[in-house]
């Protein structure tokens, strides 16, 4: 791995994030889906 490429980093990023979003919106999903079976 080089750390030649001056947009490496932020790539890592991106992808880090765009990785991450899936599992987020899952979690936000489950949480309104507790809410709203909670509701009378």
């Amino acid at each position: 791995r080089s750390s030649a490429r001056a947009g490496d980093g932020r790539l890592t990023q991106a992808e880090v994030w765009l990785a991450e979003r899936p599992n987020r919106l899952a979690a936000f999903l489950a949480f309104a889906a507790d809410l709203v079976s909670a509701a009378p």
